[in-house]
């Protein structure tokens, strides 16, 4: 066989050589809990990262069985088939997505997503409450959400599968930003008067504390948060349409100071989705302008403070949510701009999954039946949640 050969097939034995070696490397740098195995083409065995803050940092060991190229019956290259993974938990309990949101018919909307089936979920929404211009943390394993598009003082709560409030913030918050770090949730942005301020606390209900105002404002936009930093990008400063942009910068809690990239996007951009995912900041999808077809379908990697195009949506997309999980990301909602041409009304838009593909690119699929949202387009609250939690009938395989 030929040496070009051999480095595009690898024999079993090698694959499983290097899957151990990888192993060795994750337990060595990684602090790690269970095993998880994920059902695809091929089944890998990787150890899984603990949560932190809800939200969930992989790293996928399991490159072996996503890289390596296998050979048809006529021996041609083929790449491994990409499918949405059934998630198999060994001995740790499997985990779910919660996604809530309030359409543009003022109607409540909660479903379950576990990767593999969806089906609704049985949140009712409680006296003035609602998930629209709103946005939302996990704190200490509890869902919260704050402010709104009509209450814009709104702290809520997920309990007994109710969002009830439970407390009034001490300033209007309406389609502002949110994250968590490992001490401390941010709130940002929630403001046309507020549009280069973030508040802080450790307390959910004493959200008090201020940051020094960023360099751009960032209204309308999303945050992400890391360990001890948090990412925005584009939005606007005065928001008169004509100052949007496409700057962005990270907030170190460390040195108390926000640190521009020095990475600007191609375009200006707004209504778009930041995550964290290994310790590495992504952006998904927003709106490029203000034209009603101005949506973006690419994702980027900040490298080296340059932003890199890593891979593109299968749906363009902007009001959108993101969540990174162990798996990869899954999106949801958003307005992909599509319309019925009789009403003009928003299509549905299909949820899609994105994982690790070749050459450092991300690879996304929205395969039949998954779960659509249609009129969530002002960024759906996406909390990590386990499979039991707030169920609503059958769930549906995908």
């Amino acid at each position: 066989m030929a040496r070009g050969a051999n480095i595009i097939l690898q024999e079993e034995n090698d694959i499983e050589a290097q899957k151990l070696e990888a192993q060795k490397l994750v337990a060595k740098n990684f602090e790690t809990d269970l095993t998880t195995v994920v059902k695809n083409e091929s089944k890998c065995t990787f150890p899984s990262i603990k949560t932190v803050l809800g939200v969930f940092a992989g790293f996928a060991v399991g490159f072996a069985c996503r890289h390596a190229l296998h050979l048809d019956s006529n021996k041609q290259a083929q790449l491994p088939q990409l499918t949405l993974p059934t998630i198999v938990a060994a001995t740790e309990p499997a985990q779910s997505l919660l996604i809530i949101g309030t359409d543009d018919k003022k109607e409540h909307k909660s479903y379950k997503f576990n990767g593999s089936s969806n089906g609704p979920a049985s949140i009712t929404f409680g006296n003035g409450t609602e998930a629209v211009d709103s946005c939302s943390v996990t704190w200490n394993n509890e869902q919260y959400v704050f402010g709104g598009q009509t209450n814009k003082r709104q702290i809520s709560k997920i309990e007994n599968c109710e969002l009830t409030q439970i407390g009034e913030l001490d300033f209007d918050f309406s389609s502002g930003a949110c994250a968590a770090t490992n001490e401390h949730i941010v709130l940002c942005f929630g403001n046309d008067d507020d549009t280069k301020i973030c508040r802080y606390g450790d307390d959910p209900l004493d959200i008090t504390k201020t940051l020094p105002e960023s360099y751009f404002g960032h209204r309308y936009t999303r945050i992400a948060a890391g360990q001890d930093k948090i990412l925005a990008i584009g939005g606007c400063d005065v928001c008169d349409g004509s100052d949007f942009h496409a700057e962005s910068e990270l907030f170190d809690f460390g040195t108390k100071q926000w640190m521009p990239t020095e990475a600007e996007f191609d375009s200006k951009i707004l209504f778009a989705a930041p995550v964290v995912w290994s310790d590495a900041y992504y952006v998904f999808g927003g709106q490029t302008g203000l034209g009603q077809r101005d949506a973006s379908d690419g994702i980027y990697r900040l490298d080296n403070r340059t932003w890199v195009e890593v891979g593109k949506l299968e749906t363009a997309r902007f009001g959108h949510g993101a969540v990174a999980t162990k798996e990869g990301f899954y999106v949801f909602g958003g307005d992909s701009t599509e319309r019925v041409q009789e009403t003009q009304e928003t299509k549905a838009v299909p949820s899609e999954f994105c994982q690790p593909g070749l050459n450092d690119s991300w690879e996304c699929i929205s395969q039949k039946g998954a779960l659509e949202l249609n009129g969530i387009f002002n960024y759906p609250e996406i909390f990590i949640v386990s499979p039991d939690m707030c169920n609503a009938g059958v769930m549906r395989n995908v």
